[in-house]
């Protein structure tokens, strides 16, 4: 099996447990008040937007703004109707994502 199979494999068996795998590009969401990025969305491929709500685990996000990602977290939807994701693991789907790494 191949590591790619067993990527696949993991993200099956975290989504039978609540997990869910979205696509989409790593976007500012929030500054501070210096103008530092410090909450980031991925806007996923159907148009939804997914705040990023551990950024701490997830900083190696801000690396990669305006960059596609593969993320799989859990999901829960806010008050205000907006989505939200714990990521648990990311990946960069194109090999040339990780220039600014």
């Amino acid at each position: 099996m191949n590591r790619v199979e067993q990527f696949r494999g993991a993200v099956v068996g975290l989504e039978n447990k609540g997990f869910k795998t979205i696509h989409g590009i790593v976007i500012p969401a929030e500054w501070d008040h210096e103008g530092s990025v410090t909450s980031v969305d991925i806007m996923g491929r159907d148009e939804s937007s997914y705040r990023v709500e551990n950024i701490a685990s997830a900083r190696g996000l801000l690396k990669f703004l305006q960059q596609e990602v593969t993320a799989t977290g859990k999901i829960k939807e806010l008050s205000t109707g907006k989505f939200e994701i714990r990521i648990v693991d990311y990946k960069l789907p194109n090999p040339l994502s990780n220039r600014n790494a």
